[in-house]
């Protein structure tokens, strides 16, 4: 058995959370650019 998450998959779905928060500011009008189409931007 294998615990925890892969780091390919942990990674995939960073990549979605930080998108839809980033979708989220942009919605809410704390920004003026529309967030890009990547999933590779972050700290991780």
């Amino acid at each position: 058995m294998h615990r925890g998450n892969p780091s390919g998959m942990f990674d995939l779905l960073m990549g979605i959370v930080r998108w839809r928060y980033r979708v989220a500011v942009y919605v809410s009008l704390m920004r003026d650019e529309y967030p890009p189409f990547r999933l590779d931007q972050g700290g991780s």
